[in-house]
């Protein structure tokens, strides 16, 4: 079968419509081959104002609602499977007619008995993850009781390799405004929906939609600065868990009051950085703690002392992936009018490494005499230094992909490192997706508690939301930070194996982040 960058229809096969993977979607579809890493998690708690509806009549309007959302963003329907190895292609099957869309629906919206916590619901979802090639609908919906504080969860399992946390924020949100309308009784009809206009909105592949598929191969692509490509950077070890196997994959929340949210947002503000610098900052600083604490604790005195010699010389901290948005890069005529560019779908963003100074790093971070390691944020000129540098790597990736040229040379890059993938997921560190405002983006703002609470329009109201993808397994070594702020409360999520973070360091890990935050705040006020 031979495939395109386009959705083109299959011969002899009626409304079946097909294009190959290509680029970091490809990439992360092969990640996903390796025990599920990647697989995305969105869970959102939903309160609606009224009696609580029963389960039976939620999940009809949820249906309903599924399947309009489905009618404007199509890509929620697709099927992945695989010609041979590393070859991943999707598929997507208009529906012929009512009974066909249902059927969709009633195969991916799914309601559960089970009462769960947030955090025991998202260890089930991503541990019954799917591979790409194994031909399955690429998006799930599940819902459930909430087991404490009313309501349900609304919960998306996800292939990653589908679609971002941003594509993901901007289907919820239709999807929630198409719930309200059936719970109004507004909504049209699905019998009304006319089906086969739809396929136009299926996204090309990203090289495609940014118009390079067929320009020139460019080397443009994100390069460090020169005198960072020969440096030492500082590099944390790492320990095998015994018998890891048995033990769940790591996972902790943060999250900041309002009053804490706003607190950080003043001290950035006075120190001319985002809070997203000043976060990625902070986790360096806590990474880097940890690291010698555990090779003080682990190690012999001799192994011990090479590591803290190489904390001392090492000229940078190696970030190994700060995720970037590319949606701006989209054409207009991509996009879909009246709805924001993560509508258009697929994994539109970079991965891209940044390289950060050791020298302000190491101000920030006494090592007593026997190998203890404490980060210190107390002397804020030495913090706000560090959060400076950092301020400096963020803009250097987002102008270094601002080019559709720039952009198509990193998707060729990824596309090409494929058949190596084992070795990305194989190598330490620690990586960082930050979405950014979720009211920025213009989503979710019906929906807030801020707002829908007071607004007699809407029958429900999103509690809270949150993001998380799946980072265990085997060859899983770093650790994955997300970063977002949903009405006006900054959250983080901190995801790692246990095979190579033990549970005792994992624990230090987030009370730590957690001082340093505390300590920022004190200090600026």
């Amino acid at each position: 079968m031979s495939l395109t960058l386009d959705f083109k229809p299959l011969p002899m096969q009626k409304g079946v419509f097909a294009r190959s993977l290509h680029g970091i979607e490809r990439m992360m579809a092969a990640m996903a081959e390796h025990a599920g890493y990647g697989h995305l998690f969105m869970w959102n708690h939903v309160n609606f104002k009224a009696t609580n509806l029963s389960p039976p009549v939620l999940v009809d309007l949820v249906q309903s609602a599924w399947i309009h959302t489905r009618s404007v963003l199509p890509w929620v329907a697709c099927r992945t499977s695989a010609e041979e190895k590393d070859a991943w292609f999707y598929t997507c099957e208009t529906p012929s007619n009512v009974d066909a869309a249902m059927k969709w629906a009633i195969d991916t919206v799914f309601w559960s008995d089970d009462s769960r916590s947030k955090a025991e619901w998202e260890e089930a979802l991503k541990n019954k993850y799917w591979k790409a090639s194994e031909g399955r609908y690429s998006m799930e919906l599940h819902l459930a009781r909430a087991p404490s504080g009313g309501g349900y969860f609304f919960m998306v399992s996800a292939g990653h390799w589908l679609i971002d946390a941003r594509g993901l924020l901007t289907f919820m949100d239709l999807f929630f405004k198409n719930l309200r309308l059936e719970i109004q009784g507004n909504a049209a009809p699905i019998s009304s929906l006319n089906w086969g206009q739809e396929i136009i909105r299926l996204p090309s592949a990203n090289i495609q939609a940014v118009g390079q598929a067929t320009a020139e191969a460019s080397e443009q692509i994100y390069s460090v600065p020169n005198n960072w490509t020969v440096a030492a950077s500082f590099v944390c070890p790492t320990f095998e868990t015994p018998r890891w196997e048995a033990l769940p994959s790591l996972q902790a929340s943060i999250q900041l009051s309002k009053g804490e949210t706003a607190a950080l947002k003043a001290a950035c503000k006075r120190h001319e950085s985002s809070i997203t610098a000043a976060l990625v900052s902070i986790h360096i600083l806590a990474d880097i703690e940890i690291c010698l604490r555990v090779a003080s604790s682990q190690m012999n005195k001799d192994a011990s002392n090479k590591v803290l010699e190489h904390f001392n010389t090492a000229e940078i901290y190696q970030l190994t992936a700060m995720v970037a948005d590319q949606r701006g890069l989209l054409p207009k005529h991509k996009l879909i009018p009246g709805l924001g560019p993560g509508a258009f779908g697929n994994l539109v963003c970079d991965n891209i490494p940044t390289m950060h100074d050791m020298g302000a790093v190491r101000k920030c971070i006494v090592v007593e005499k026997d190998g203890i390691a404490t980060a210190n944020v107390l002397k804020g000129a030495d913090f706000w230094n560090v959060v400076a540098d950092t301020t400096r790597q963020l803009k250097a990736i987002t102008n270094g992909g601002s080019t559709p040229e720039a952009y198509a040379a990193k998707e060729r890059m990824m596309d090409s490192m494929v058949p190596n993938v084992v070795q990305a997921l194989c190598s330490p560190g620690m990586g960082c997706s930050s979405i950014g405002r979720v009211s920025s983006l213009g989503l979710m703002n019906e929906f807030v508690p801020s707002r829908a609470l007071a607004d007699p329009c809407t029958p429900f109201v999103v509690e809270d939301l949150s993001f998380s993808i799946r980072a265990t397994g085997a060859d899983v070594m770093g650790k994955a930070v997300m970063l977002w702020e949903y009405d006006e409360r900054v959250n983080i999520h901190l995801l790692g194996s246990t095979r190579w973070h033990s549970p005792d360091s994992w624990i230090c890990f987030e009370a730590c982040i957690r001082r340093l935050i505390e300590a920022v705040l004190r200090s600026e006020e």
